[in-house]
């Protein structure tokens, strides 16, 4: 019973350890040569809104010619004078697709680094990595098998579709991490067996 019971500890800590491999290796993938790419239009439109920064979103053929630092320059010096709410506002006059929750997030975290292409985009490397710890733990409470889940890392880690969205700043990464957590809480809504547990989740 004894060997029995430590063979099943240690192919629990197995696929624990490559849950761990296939997270860092997710990360080290979104992260490598992140700002080897210059901004694209939509990042730049994201990028004016949340930071105040005159929209220079290059069209056509004037996209070749586009002044990539003059714009972090001037992000860089506008972020310092528009308030989250400011830019709100501006979210809902330019509507650029993104949810107005992502500006003021992607506001707040400007005003705290240095507007760079890499550390915008490295913001929705973050929410991607949180997106998918959320989605693991709401099927490690479903009892799913620890062997799917670490398929899932796997799944999650090497898919080009979820690399190349978790580069880019929008809020493609921020909607499956709220989706996720949204159902994360709500699952534990249901099973909290107390109102004081029920409480815990609501919060």
């Amino acid at each position: 019973m004894t060997s029995q019971r430590l063979n099943s500890n240690l192919r629990i800590l197995g696929v624990l350890a490559l849950c761990i491999v296939f997270w860092v290796g997710g990360i080290t993938l979104r992260l490598y040569k992140l700002d080897n790419k210059p901004l694209t239009g939509d990042e730049i439109v994201s990028l004016a809104v949340s930071t105040g920064a005159p929209n220079l979103a290059p069209r056509g053929l004037k996209a070749r010619n586009f002044d990539e630092p003059r714009f972090l320059t001037a992000a860089n010096n506008k972020i310092k004078q528009q308030t989250v709410s400011e830019a709100l506002r501006r979210t809902a006059v330019e509507n650029d697709g993104n949810m107005a929750f992502y500006h003021g997030l992607l506001h707040m975290y400007a005003t705290r680094v240095t507007v760079s292409t890499y550390n915008m985009r490295i913001l929705s490397v973050i929410l991607d990595c949180f997106g998918v710890i959320a989605f693991c733990l709401i099927l490690r409470h479903a009892r799913i098998h620890n062997a799917k889940i670490a398929g899932v890392l796997l799944l999650w880690a090497i898919h080009p579709v979820s690399i190349w969205m978790s580069q880019t700043t929008r809020a493609y990464s921020l909607a499956p991490a709220l989706g996720a957590l949204l159902v994360f809480a709500v699952y534990g809504w249901e099973r909290g067996a107390t109102k004081v547990l029920q409480k815990r989740w609501a919060w």
